[in-house]
């Protein structure tokens, strides 16, 4: 119409643009691209482009070293397994045969069987990496097969003690007695353990490991004696051997903790705290119970800060670890699978439905709420909790909830094993007769796989560092080591 100033719009492909006459128009594909600064964005956009993309990568590397770098900040936790970062599948498997037993030491699976004559017990060594057998120690006929308890030395437990054989020999209350022997890992070369009393009955004596060296606590019930004694496992030599100067109760309920450079030696009637080089720090007297056995006392480790010890089920006392005592403690401590270093050192206890934390430096009381659920682990100041249908991650500064995750009803969140390697935690479950795992990220409790374990897994457990599954087979089980 003529004279209408508004200008014609004109749906073309491309950019809109404006003729001189006001007309609006969109350039066709052949103008696009073309004019002055074109270039130098279609730069821009590419340097963009690459800068987003190597970003990413560098984040997912980031990431990754920092995954890594919390592997390497827990490897030396009890109770941490390799990486879980991927699902596990099975990388061999050994037939234990009926009543045998398995245990992961340094870089082996050490496994004890129990055949029926002529043939002879044995406790072999396989590579935890290919299930090959390093090593066989045969014992004499009728002989129990004995067992390999503990790995010591450098470098990463390169000896292992071994209580080989039990034969039908006893000492003076019918234990049965063993000799102990220091086992080379790789060769399988053994040497008696000198200066162990030759009536000490194997369920009288405890072992650890301050250092490179090895412990021993023997419980004489005959002289209701205790005596602890540092070996040097290069020199097979002992470098102090202590007499108890309190009765802690001897027997079976006798156990060795160490903690950092303290030897926490336990029993019935009382605890003993002694340091590195012998010397006792602390006792602490339980409270009597009656009974022929009475129940262990609660206690609580948080490496670095020193240990708590329990007089009775509900009443304890902080040591540090220069044997000083720094607090008294009210309420059960929860009791975990895996304890790392806790910054600040925050105990956590039970008391009347409720989770306490306690500073153990100064016995103050940081925090409450209620009681809810099974403590896993202790990580990074993270304290891991689980339910039948949930998991929850608490600061142990605070108290507060970090995160908290569903479960699948698969997952058996409240009686499932604690598998973690530090950054992740793994809960095993049944669903459809499959037994399965689930592997949720311990800072945020997003979950990062599902997986189906081997078929007829019974029992998902770790050995060490490792986590192998149980299979019944025919009144034998197998051990299925996963990768």
């Amino acid at each position: 119409m003529q004279g209408d100033s508004r200008g014609t719009f004109v749906e073309l492909e491309g950019e809109q643009d404006t003729q001189g006459d006001g007309t609006a128009v969109r350039p066709s594909a052949s103008r696009r691209g073309s004019g002055p600064g074109w270039g130098a964005r279609r730069t821009w956009a590419v340097v963009l482009g690459l800068a987003v993309v190597g970003a990413a990568g560098m984040y997912a590397v980031v990431d990754e070293r920092g995954r890594q770098s919390g592997l390497d900040r827990h490897a030396d936790v009890p109770g941490v397994v390799d990486s879980l970062a991927e699902p596990p599948e099975e990388a061999w498997r050994v037939d234990l045969g009926a009543g045998g037993a398995a245990t992961q030491l340094a870089d082996l699976l050490v496994t004890s069987s129990n055949p029926r004559p002529p043939d002879r017990p044995a406790v072999a060594a396989l590579d935890l990496a290919t299930g090959e057998e390093r090593w066989r120690v045969e014992g004499p006929p009728e002989a129990w097969p004995g067992s390999c308890d503990a790995a010591v030395g450098p470098p990463g437990g390169s000896v292992l003690l071994c209580a080989l054989w039990v034969t039908d020999e006893t000492d003076a209350v019918g234990q049965p007695v063993v000799d102990w022997h220091l086992v080379d890992a790789a060769s399988g070369e053994a040497s008696r353990v000198e200066g162990v009393d030759d009536d000490a009955p194997w369920f009288g004596v405890s072992v650890g490991q301050v250092g490179d060296d090895l412990l021993l606590v023997e419980s004489d019930d005959a002289t209701r004696t205790t005596h602890v004694t540092r070996y040097d496992v290069g020199s097979r030599e002992s470098v102090w051997r202590t007499a108890l100067s309190v009765e802690v109760g001897v027997g079976a309920a006798t156990s060795l903790v160490t903690v950092g450079d303290l030897v926490v030696v336990r029993g019935a009637e009382a605890t003993v705290v002694l340091a590195a080089d012998g010397r006792e720090l602390q006792f602490v007297e339980r409270t009597p119970t009656s009974g022929p056995a009475p129940e262990r006392l609660p206690f609580a480790t948080l490496p670095g800060h020193g240990v708590g010890i329990w007089t009775d089920s509900t009443t304890g006392v902080w040591v540090a670890p220069d044997g000083e005592r720094t607090a008294t403690l009210t309420g059960a401590p929860v009791e975990l699978d895996v304890v790392g270093d806790a910054e600040p050192p925050v105990v956590v206890l039970v008391r009347d439905g409720a989770l306490v934390g306690v500073d153990v430096g100064t016995g103050e009381e940081r925090w409450e709420r209620p009681a809810s659920g099974r403590a896993r682990a202790l990580l990074d100041g993270r304290l891991v909790l689980s339910e039948r249908d949930r998991l929850v991650a608490v600061d142990v500064r605070t108290g507060e909830t970090l995160w908290e995750t569903e479960l699948q009803p698969t997952v058996e969140g409240a009686t499932s094993p604690t598998l973690t390697d530090g950054v992740r935690i793994a809960l095993t479950g049944q669903g459809d007769g499959v037994a399965t795992m689930s592997t949720f990220e311990l800072a945020s409790g997003r979950q990062v796989w599902d997986a189906r374990l081997p078929d007829g897994s019974r029992l998902v457990q770790r050995q060490g560092r490792a986590v192998v599954a149980v299979i019944p087979s025919g009144g034998r089980e197998d051990v299925v080591v996963l990768r």
